[in-house]
């Protein structure tokens, strides 16, 4: 409340929410911290929370913004929304062979 318009402020505030699992509060931090002066790992927690909610479609948009911003080749979060996205597809491509070996079968 001290400094409303620190993008660094609403990053923290982010986390904290984001800890307590608290994944609407947590969003909104995030993406004020955006907002004020694109703060790059906040895209990487909200495309964790999208995940974690089921939705993969805004997962890899945030995952993938992330990575647009990479810091340099030993950026860990570039890296860490990099294994996000792959889980994604992963899961995707485990999904649609399932489906397939059941349409197979019948």
């Amino acid at each position: 409340s001290l400094n409303p318009n620190s993008a660094e402020n609403h990053y923290n505030m982010g986390i904290c929410h984001y800890h307590k699992r608290d994944y609407e509060k947590a969003k909104k931090e995030f993406k004020r911290s955006i907002e004020i002066s694109d703060y790059p790992d906040a895209y990487l927690y909200l495309g964790a929370m999208h995940r974690l909610e089921g939705d993969t479609d805004m997962a890899l948009y945030y995952y993938r913004e992330r990575i647009k911003r990479k810091q340099g080749d030993d950026d860990q979060y570039a890296k860490e929304a990099m294994r996000g996205i792959r889980l994604i597809l992963n899961e995707i491509a485990e999904k649609e062979e399932k489906a397939n070996e059941s349409g197979n079968t019948q």
